[in-house]
């Protein structure tokens, strides 16, 4: 193999060089850009938690509630009124309606598919329906599915941090694949320089 000249190695070096900067630019934006997408699943996850053991506790909350006016409506032998009732709950069902609907905007995403998302969300209606009946004890029978169901969201979520997103993955290969060809460039011309 002949030798380059000192004219084409120049231009040749530049070139590779600008590879390499390059590169190192695509690498620090691609790190950058994941660190944003990881801090917000992880504020997604922790979002998503918050909002479930939101809407179990209250649940329970008016579990108890509906449990205290049955009570009550046998002791006096006349119903309670519904008004006082809804009266005494009303933070409970607020805490229940507004965490259940912050749950379906999370979960309802294009991106969210399979059979944990599809088994929340059955027990999830099962349960608002159970409890639109007012029917807390089957409602309250529906939690440990709801809980493992969205245990198993969270897992993938957090399985999807960890590994990164698909696009950012290619990149890195890319990326990695183009830093060796470089690094393999530069070595090809010095050792055509010296020969």
């Amino acid at each position: 193999m002949s030798s380059i000249s000192l004219s084409l190695l120049v231009p040749i070096g530049a070139v590779i060089a600008a590879l390499v900067t390059g590169a190192f630019s695509l690498v620090n934006l691609i790190l950058a850009k994941e660190l944003k997408i990881s801090d917000l699943r992880n504020e997604w996850i922790n979002s998503f938690r918050d909002d479930v053991s939101l809407f179990i506790a209250s649940i329970s909350n008016l579990q108890q509630a509906l449990k205290q006016y049955n009570a009550n409506t046998r002791e006096s032998g006349a119903p309670v009124g519904d008004f006082e009732f809804w009266k005494n709950t009303y933070s409970d069902h607020m805490e229940w309606q507004t965490s259940g609907n912050r749950i379906l905007l999370r979960i309802q995403l294009a991106s969210m598919q399979g059979s944990a998302v599809d088994g929340f969300l059955s027990e999830f209606n099962e349960i608002k329906s159970l409890l639109n009946d007012r029917n807390t004890q089957d409602a309250n029978k529906h939690i440990p599915g709801l809980r493992e169901y969205a245990r198993e969201i969270l897992q993938i979520e957090w399985n999807r941090v960890l590994k990164g997103e698909p696009l950012f993955i290619l990149a890195k290969w890319l990326l990695f694949i183009l830093t060796t060809l470089a690094i393999i460039g530069l070595s090809i011309l010095w050792h055509s320089f010296k020969s």
